[in-house]
């Protein structure tokens, strides 16, 4: 993605996005939205910055496939959400130091806490303080009882939102020169600062679902859930195939 693809592309989009929110009425027309979801669907990541995150999920799923993972992912209905949110913790700031090693920028470790939220809103958010600061946080709604009852959704929510958080490490090592031209993600760095810096987020749906960003995150996290439930069944049948010891 080359600076007038990055220019062009942004500015189209920022176009369109503000043609439809000052519409009549604020109606959205179809044939627009179409038009910018395509528009954001064009956008794609280098072949490295999938490789990389090709290695940070098979890192972080053989980091998850052990017995404590199989113990936790047992125990996670009956066990106090305050343990919960310490286990997400630990997750979280595990992947952290896999995105870190693996794409050479610094990732923050994101803090894991509890919103209260009208049911109806989503489950997790990503709660933005400034462009990958170390004061942002992943909030899970109190209300989603799944997230406290399902290990697999809680962990495919809290990856997901984590994975933001490498875009936005990218975005501000771009912004203020931590990565040069020769460094492998630095066209990758450039389209997530740009997207901040020209405040190019389309906030309503379908288009914010197929945003790079959101593409990414929602993947990473489906990809992890996939990964250790499949390592899970197999320990779950291991453990079932087992001889039973006589007494």
């Amino acid at each position: 993605m080359g600076a007038e693809f990055l220019s062009r592309h942004f500015r189209d989009v920022i176009r369109l996005r503000n043609h439809i929110l000052d519409s009549a009425q604020g109606e959205l027309c179809d044939n627009e939205i179409a038009e910018l979801t395509e528009m954001l669907a064009s956008a794609k990541n280098s072949e490295t910055f999938r490789a990389c995150i090709r290695d940070i999920s098979d890192n972080l799923t053989n980091a998850l496939s052990s017995e404590d993972t199989n113990n936790l992912e047992y125990a996670w209905p009956f066990i106090s959400r305050e343990i919960k949110l310490a286990e997400l913790q630990r997750i979280v700031d595990m992947q952290a130091d896999i995105q870190s090693r693996v794409c050479g920028v610094h990732v923050p470790k994101t803090k894991v806490e509890l919103k209260n939220k009208k049911s109806g809103v989503a489950a997790t958010a990503f709660d933005y303080k400034a462009m990958g600061s170390h004061n942002d946080r992943i909030l899970l709604n109190s209300n989603k009882e799944f997230l406290f009852t399902d290990f697999l959704s809680a962990l495919e929510a809290v990856t997901h939102e984590q994975h933001h958080q490498l875009h936005n490490a990218l975005a501000r090592a771009a912004k203020h020169g931590k990565m040069q031209a020769h460094h492998p993600l630095y066209d990758d760095a450039r389209y997530f600062k740009h997207m901040w810096d020209r405040k190019a987020l389309v906030g309503f749906k379908p288009c914010y679902d197929v945003h790079l960003d959101e593409r990414n995150s929602e993947r990473f996290g489906r990809l992890i859930r996939k990964n250790v439930g499949r390592y899970l069944d197999k320990a779950e049948g291991y453990l079932s195939s087992e001889p039973k010891c006589a007494i």
